[in-house]
């Protein structure tokens, strides 16, 4: 990998603060070559690294985050399989090209500030960048960290795991 020149840093994602362009000026000065967009969970929750992704699934019912906590499959109330079927149905949609169905899964709002932030302020902040940072979870992550009612994580539920 001989485009990556040695001595370059880059960052994780989160960062304590509140405000987003705070955020990018520490970025832009600490790794100016190789910037990551930033997320900033003690500014909201939705912008932790595994609520921030799965926010279909809140917005539809499948999953709720209760105060402070990672979110939780909510198999137990009585609207579930509306919400989940709901959910399987915009997927459907959106992988039939549905026009409107890509809003659901769309990587915009609160939870997506610092991303947006991020792409908006780019070129002023950025003129050295080399390249960039992003970061997903991924389904071994997310599948650790939602649990069910009881506390069990949903990668050990083979309903929830495939």
């Amino acid at each position: 990998m001989d485009w990556i020149k040695p001595g370059r840093a880059t960052g994780l994602g989160s960062l304590p603060y509140q405000d987003e362009l705070t955020a990018i000026r520490l970025i832009a000065t600490a790794m100016p070559h190789w910037p990551h967009w930033p997320q900033l969970p003690t500014k909201m929750p939705e912008q932790g690294f595994v609520v921030q992704y799965v926010q279909p699934l809140i917005k539809l019912g499948v999953l709720k985050v209760p105060p402070l906590k990672d979110p939780v499959f909510c198999r137990m109330e009585t609207d579930w399989d509306a919400n989940a079927a709901a959910f399987y149905e915009e997927y459907m949609a959106f992988l039939t090209d549905e026009p409107t169905a890509g809003q659901t899964f769309a990587l915009t709002g609160e939870a997506f500030a610092g991303m947006e932030s991020f792409l908006n302020n780019f070129t002023n902040f950025f003129p050295q960048a080399e390249g960039v940072k992003g970061h997903v979870s991924g389904p071994l992550t997310v599948g650790l960290q939602i649990k069910d009612e009881r506390g069990r994580a949903c990668f050990y539920d083979e309903r929830m795991s495939k």
